[in-house]
């Protein structure tokens, strides 16, 4: 067990043993802690990235930066800096939370987007500057043509010769035909103008999330706050933890063993500048 909390926490292995049980236990819950921001790091990176040693890469090195705050780090620009990335990763990591827990309305909100785009593309495809739709247009154009020369066609059939005979037939059958041909290529139409409509990523979710869906003061903008607050408080749980937590025997005996440390060194200089005058006295 110490060599693990050493390995996480960067503690001092003589001294945590020499502080006592209470410190032991403090520094172990330390070292459990570290493992949520770490997996939150690796989650979120990988899924932005779809790469698993991305995710890797990146749990590795806020693994480096808290086990440096856990050593004992007092720099309030080190803190600071490790807070204000807290907070970024929580705001990415809330979106991705966000995009599960709102996925429906997320989804339907980007289907209309998609629904209008489509028909926009639609009505303009005689301008379009895709060739698919170029083409598509002309052959539709093409088909409403033969569906009202058939047409009229038939109904003279019908109306002038009672709708009998061979000619009446072929007239009605060629409608049916142009009217089939028609509406499948509108469908084509349709299935390319979708093809054609933009994918919308992380950034598109959350304007959709906090534009459309969480608005301010409802009920949903309460949520995805709730949300946010939540995985920042979870990716700095264990700093939360050694900041505001009490002091422990263990970091007492560290600054004792500093303090030791420094008169010593300071000792050792006075002893120096002695023996060197001294020796010149003397000499």
């Amino acid at each position: 067990m110490n060599k693990f909390i050493v390995f996480m926490t960067g503690a001092k292995s003589d001294t945590l043993q020499r502080a006592g049980h209470k410190s032991i236990q403090r520094y172990l819950t330390y070292s459990l802690l570290m493992f949520i921001p770490i997996g939150i790091w690796f989650g979120v990176v990988w899924q932005l990235s779809g790469l698993w040693y991305a995710g890797i890469i990146a749990a590795f090195v806020v693994f480096v930066f808290d086990r440096s705050i856990m050593s004992n780090s007092n720099s309030p620009w080190f803190n600071g800096g490790r807070a204000l990335i807290a907070i970024m990763m929580g705001l990415v990591g809330s979106l991705i939370v966000d995009e599960i827990f709102f996925a429906k309305e997320i989804d339907d909100a980007l289907d209309a987007r998609r629904n209008a785009y489509t028909m926009t593309n639609m009505q303009d495809t005689a301008t379009s500057e895709n060739p698919r739709l170029l083409a598509l247009y002309r052959q539709i154009k093409l088909a409403e043509q033969d569906v009202q020369m058939y047409s009229e066609a038939y109904q003279y059939e019908t109306k002038v010769l009672g709708g009998v005979g061979p000619r009446a037939e072929r007239a009605r059958n060629a409608k049916q035909a142009a009217l089939v041909r028609l509406d499948s290529l509108n469908n084509q139409l349709t299935l390319v103008s979708k093809e054609e409509a933009p994918e919308f990523g992380y950034l598109d979710k959350a304007r959709v999330l906090w534009k459309e869906i969480a608005k301010p003061f409802g009920f949903n903008f309460f949520v995805a706050l709730l949300i946010f607050v939540l995985a920042i408080v979870l990716e700095m749980m264990p700093l939360l933890f050694k900041w505001f937590a009490p002091k422990v025997y263990y970091e007492d005996l560290l600054d004792m063993e500093e303090d030791m440390a420094r008169f010593s060194a300071h000792q050792r200089q006075v002893d120096s500048v002695f023996n060197s005058i001294t020796k010149d006295i003397f000499n």
